[in-house]
């Protein structure tokens, strides 16, 4: 499996553009009013680039990531970021470039050994979809950790990376989204809602 390394850059000061991956770089074009990220394809084939933004500071937030084909030899805006008057702004992003675009679905957790394509990571874990105000999933999650269960917790209001991984992997799974009850398991791809008994539902899950 080819193994993908993921670029982590903390941004305060000048425009910069640094490392390269597989022929793309991440420019940034930082004027008075905005900041703009692109994504520059010095490659002789198009590239598919993944970009996510946690932003401090700024009008809009980059909180889904962002997906575009690079055509070769082409810059292409990926995010504009606006920041607010009288206020300190500062972002981190991180970026993947891919020579192919279905493979797209590539993310690293802490100290990752390896790269996941979309479906291998969602088949690979436990992930439990929670919400604020929701007593069961709460409960849930307090049963979960006091048996030790891996597991990662995906908050709904949140919208992380993992969130929306899940989410386009149920819909291409063809699961109608209005329909989930919370809480919801992906139990290593396998859909689970509702979840009538918790207790059954806790023994179930693996170490």
């Amino acid at each position: 499996m080819r193994v993908f390394f993921l670029l982590y850059f903390i941004l305060g000061i000048a425009s910069v553009s640094i490392a390269q991956q597989n022929g793309v770089t991440i420019v940034e074009k930082k004027g008075p009013k905005r900041h703009l990220l692109y994504a520059k394809n010095d490659a002789d084939a198009s590239r598919s680039v993944f970009l996510k933004v946690v932003a401090s500071g700024y009008r809009r937030r980059a909180d889904r990531p962002v997906i575009k084909l690079i055509p070769p030899k082409s810059e292409v805006l990926m995010m504009t970021l606006i920041p607010l008057r009288d206020t300190i702004s500062s972002y981190t992003y991180i970026y993947v470039a891919n020579t192919e675009e279905e493979n797209l679905g590539i993310i690293r957790e802490k100290n990752p050994t390896e790269s996941l394509g979309m479906n291998d990571f969602i088949e690979s874990r436990n992930l439990i979809f929670t919400n604020n105000g929701c007593d069961k999933c709460d409960l849930l999650i307090g049963m979960l950790q006091e048996k030790r269960k891996t597991f990662r917790k995906v908050d709904i209001r949140e919208k992380d990376w993992a969130f929306d991984y899940a989410v386009r992997y149920l819909e291409n799974r063809g699961e109608k989204l209005d329909t989930i009850a919370l809480p919801m398991a992906l139990l290593k791809g396998k859909v689970i809602q509702p979840i009538p008994d918790l207790s059954s539902f806790v023994r179930a899950v693996e170490e």
